[in-house]
């Protein structure tokens, strides 16, 4: 799971765009305006986002600065920054949230090793199942339906790795 969210973060930072079944924008380009704007005004809004997250390339085989980007505290900060702050930059960020949501949701089931942790973290057992399986099925179904910006699948396109995974 390590390697397939860096490679979603990649995939996700190189092309700039993906679209949603909705045709929603998945934009790389609200985590880069959520970093200025935390730089400018010299605060966090909770995350951990910095330099180093926007420009990744010199340290892309570090998985946790994809795991930061994709974090439950960076779709909160961009979901205070839209709502709350009304900042025109980050407007209409609600695929890109969902997206992140949903990646960061992931990285925590599949990546679990703690067999006393609670939620999403917990281990894989059948005594929970009822827990984290339908957020599986509709992660798939969600991951079926992404796309790039010409309107290709991404689980047919050249980037298809981290998607499958």
């Amino acid at each position: 799971m390590c390697h397939m969210l860096k490679v979603v973060r990649n995939t996700l930072a190189d092309g700039g765009i993906l679209v949603d079944l909705n045709g929603e924008h998945i934009r790389w380009q609200y985590i880069v305006e959520l970093h200025k704007l935390q730089a400018c005004e010299d605060l966090r809004l909770g995350n951990k986002l910095k330099l180093t997250h926007i420009e990744w390339r010199q340290q892309k085989m570090k998985v946790n600065l994809a795991a930061q980007v994709f974090s439950s505290s960076v779709t909160d900060a961009l979901q205070y920054c839209s709502h709350v702050l009304k900042l025109p930059q980050v407007s209409g960020c609600n695929a890109t949230v969902k997206f992140i949501h949903t990646f960061d949701r992931l990285f925590d089931i599949l990546n679990t090793r703690n067999p006393f942790a609670k939620g999403f973290k917990s281990a894989l057992r059948v005594s929970n199942k009822l827990s984290w399986h339908p957020f599986l099925d509709t992660a798939h179904s969600y991951i079926l339906e992404l796309k790039d910006t010409p309107g290709n699948y991404m689980l047919s396109s050249k980037r298809k790795t981290g998607f499958i995974g």
